[in-house]
């Protein structure tokens, strides 16, 4: 009868810990993340061309705002498909499509590959 009672003692502890844990729910807490941190997912690319224009919108159509030269290391902005389904970097003077450009997941590679380019 001891043991009985053991077991359905036990086997309730159980059942109460494996329902606990769906009804008792911590709030989610925000993390934010330094800007020097390992996952900071700022990329940069390196101009492959010889000399190549920033356009003012994705589209090669687009009105010119001035040019890079190869070697040119640049911190990518944003990215956007465009109608042309061309992929296209935003920087800081403008849109280049991603054919002329290569990219690095940080300024390091990216300069390291531009020695290699000379």
């Amino acid at each position: 009868m001891a043991q009985r009672k053991a077991l359905i003692l036990l086997f309730c502890f159980v059942i109460l810990t494996i329902f606990s844990g769906c009804f008792l729910k911590k709030p989610e807490k925000d993390i934010e993340l330094p800007e020097d941190s390992l996952f900071h997912t700022q990329e940069w690319a390196l101009v492959t061309e010889p000399y190549t224009p920033f356009y003012k919108a994705p589209s090669e159509q687009a009105e010119k705002e001035g040019y890079a030269r190869r070697s040119e290391i640049l911190e990518i902005k944003g990215r956007r498909i465009a109608n042309d389904k061309k992929l296209w970097y935003s920087f800081e003077k403008g849109w280049m499509p991603e054919t002329v450009i290569k990219v690095y997941s940080n300024q390091r590679k990216a300069e390291r590959a531009a020695s290699l380019l000379d």
